[in-house]
């Protein structure tokens, strides 16, 4: 809080000066008033998008395995407790029976993959002093980047719990003995970072319409890393197994300078009124400081056991730099 209000001072008197040092020509025509209004911005993000795809590569090679077990008829227990144990052989043994008698395992999965550049929504709020010819401006501005990505396997299929091994698939079993099983892993990974600013805005002007911007800010923001897997089995749609995981990182972005170029449009709708739009390019690498670990399951054994990866993200410069279109009103005193 401190700190903001030192750099929320800094800036005022930076623009008190620029006032007080434009000629008279220069302030003829000075109007001084409120403006704020909406922002969408675009970044690469580079780092934080390449964590997020090698979580998402983890589970694509769980899934993989999964579908050479399924389709190579090997061992693979989902289910191991006190009432027996069900696997994936007896799901695959049922295709060797006749396709009337009971039917074959349907199974499909998706990975999501996430891709640069990352979008964003904002506000800014601010004072804008303009002349005919140049103009300043001061504004508080947030932009908060978030996004998503899942993961999901799912399963179907007609089999039997507690099977036995040494059985002859025609002759031990009948139609009755066959249950409707469904099977889904699931993952999603949440990101989201919230990013503040306090900016000072040099604006020369090239007309009535058109103008410059050369900015410069001083910015700080936190951010947040979710991951929530799931499996369920279903045996005739009663829950018989559901296994839950999810872990948190928290991330701070340590202060940090931003640079922003570009020009926009003042358009005068009343007096004292006008609306505005700007496009710029914003120059923003901040610190990114994680702390706690994501969880991820990355198998299930031949026992029907989860094995885990823990992840402790590290810290990286994160680039959240990119184009700014943002849309607003300004109203004078």
């Amino acid at each position: 809080m401190k700190k903001h209000l030192f750099i929320s001072t800094l800036i005022l008197i930076i623009l008190l000066f620029f006032a007080q040092t434009i000629s008279p020509v220069q302030a003829d025509g000075l109007e001084v008033g409120l403006y704020g209004g909406y922002l969408y911005t675009q970044m690469e993000m580079p780092h934080t998008t390449d964590d997020i795809n090698e979580y998402l590569n983890i589970a694509e090679n769980k899934y993989e395995d999964m579908e050479d077990r399924i389709d190579n008829s090997l061992d693979f227990i989902l289910l191991d407790d006190e009432e027996g144990i069900f696997h994936i052989r007896e799901i695959c043994r049922n295709i060797l029976m006749d396709p009337e008698f009971v039917s074959d395992p349907e199974y499909s999965y998706s990975v999501d993959t996430l891709e640069s550049p990352k979008e964003a929504e904002g506000f800014f709020v601010g004072l804008r002093g303009m002349t005919n010819r140049i103009g300043f401006a001061a504004k508080y501005e947030r932009f908060m980047p978030e996004f998503t990505a899942k993961h999901k396997f799912t399963l179907q299929f007609e089999g039997i719990e507690n099977g036995n091994n040494d059985y002859e698939p025609h002759e031990d079993y009948k139609k009755d003995d066959f249950s409707e099983f469904k099977y889904n892993d699931s993952g999603i990974i949440e990101q989201s970072y919230t990013i503040e600013g306090i900016t000072a805005t040099l604006i020369p002007r090239i007309n009535s319409f058109l103008h410059l911007h050369a900015e410069a800010g001083y910015y700080q923001g936190e951010g947040i890393r979710s991951y929530a897997w799931e499996d369920i089995l279903k045996e005739n749609e009663e829950i018989i197994l559901n296994r839950t995981r999810e872990s948190t990182v928290n991330a701070e972005l340590e202060d940090s300078i931003g640079y922003k170029a570009g020009g926009g449009l003042n358009l005068k709708i009343v007096e004292n009124l006008h609306l505005i739009g700007n496009l710029k390019y914003r120059i923003l690498e901040m610190d990114v400081k994680h702390e706690g670990e994501i969880i991820i399951v990355e198998e299930i054994d031949n026992d029907g056991e989860i094995k885990e990866k823990i992840i402790e993200p590290e810290d990286y410069t994160e680039d959240f730099g990119g184009l700014e279109a943002s849309v607003g009103i300004s109203v004078g005193f």
